[in-house]
């Protein structure tokens, strides 16, 4: 069994070997569930502002690139997230987590690349960048919650 911290300081505690989900002291199993929630749809709202902010590049060759990598790791995101919550493992939980976040910083990658070849303007791409911090914020506690819980 092991405690890992989710996102707005929510804490969910899991037994693999038998796959059951266990109310934490303190938390009742509805708000858990609407803290899994609350980060399924951020990371799909995150997803869909780079959808938007990619239809918006230049068609050139260079964007096409960017617009296919930049939407490739911002999707990612959301889709592992979905996947950790139903892993069979510890290890895989911290796994799919682990891969949230390179996705991210990959994502925050493209987003500075479009910014310093000033493809779109920067007040458009601040708030995405933004959104980025905090979900690697996120996703760092995570990882260190479940790491460190036995």
């Amino acid at each position: 069994m092991f405690i890992s911290r989710g996102g707005a300081g929510a804490f969910e505690m899991a037994d693999f070997r038998i796959g059951k989900r266990y109310e934490v002291r303190g938390m009742s199993p509805e708000s858990q569930a609407k803290t899994r929630q609350d980060l399924r749809l951020r990371t799909r709202q995150f997803a869909i502002r780079i959808i938007n902010l990619v239809s918006k590049l230049p068609k050139s060759g260079p964007s096409k690139v960017i617009a296919s990598q930049i939407l490739r790791s911002s999707t990612s995101v959301g889709a592992n997230y979905a996947e950790a919550y139903r892993s069979r493992s510890k290890a895989d939980y911290v796994n799919k987590h682990q891969m949230c976040l390179q996705e991210l910083e990959e994502t925050l990658y493209w987003l500075d690349l479009i910014t310093d070849l000033q493809l779109i303007k920067p007040s458009l791409l601040g708030p995405l960048k933004q959104e980025a911090d905090e979900l690697i914020a996120i996703f760092v506690a995570i990882l260190k919650t479940a790491r460190s819980s036995a």
